[in-house]
């Protein structure tokens, strides 16, 4: 697979808490269950040009789409004249389920699960690695390897652009974050440098108090 970097959680990213986080994992969940019997990894690929070559290159018909500005019937109507004949039946569906429930804007969280339960499901682990700027395919080529090595598992690798990272980076393998970047160094050795304090304070206290008589 080859590298690539993604904007899909910068700018465009929904922070969404547990409960969303459970509702989009029910979404993708009867998204892959009604298309076992499909081609899923084509629908992924469809899913991901629709967010990419779409909703990324159109901001009007994202927002129209995406946000709750339009009725449910006028969001079908838009969904029928857009995309109706272009993309297929089981992505349709999807808008169309996450409109009428009043959930528009939890595509692209349900794109993301569908994309990550279906990696699991073949044992491919999804890796997002945050940089603070952008690297050249063969840095992204080396990296990946690196990693994938290091992590000893088979992986798809996405990157994301996030420039107050200051250095280093960040590389989050399913729930689990590994944090290098400057920042969080910055930020463990400040945290360190408490407890030491904190645990001088409690070991020698008298050497922290001065006599105001002297």
């Amino acid at each position: 697979m080859q590298p690539h970097t993604s904007t899909e959680l910068t700018s465009a990213e929904t922070v969404f808490d547990v409960d969303q986080e459970q509702l989009a994992r029910t979404y993708a969940k009867a998204f892959l269950a009604a298309t076992e019997s499909m081609d899923q990894e084509g629908l992924l690929e469809e899913l991901h040009s629709l967010v990419v070559d779409v909703l990324e290159k159109f901001p009007d018909f994202n927002f129209n789409l995406t946000s709750n500005f339009l009725s449910h019937e006028e969001r079908e109507d838009l969904i029928d004249a857009v995309l109706g004949s272009r993309a297929s039946a089981p992505v349709v569906n999807l808008l169309k389920i996450l409109s009428r429930n009043g959930r528009p804007s939890m595509l692209r969280p349900v794109i993301r699960t569908i994309r990550k339960l279906h990696g699991e499901k073949l044992g491919r682990h999804e890796v997002r690695v945050y940089v603070p700027h952008e690297l050249s395919s063969d840095l992204q080529e080396g990296l990946q390897q690196a990693l994938q090595s290091r992590l000893g598992v088979t992986a798809d690798f996405h990157f994301h652009l996030k420039p107050e990272l200051i250095g280093g980076m960040v590389v989050q393998v399913g729930d689990t974050v590994f944090d290098g970047s400057v920042r969080m160094t910055l930020e463990r050795a400040r945290q360190k440098m408490v407890m030491q304090a904190i645990e001088a304070i409690e070991t020698r206290p008298d050497s922290f108090f001065v006599d105001s008589d002297e």
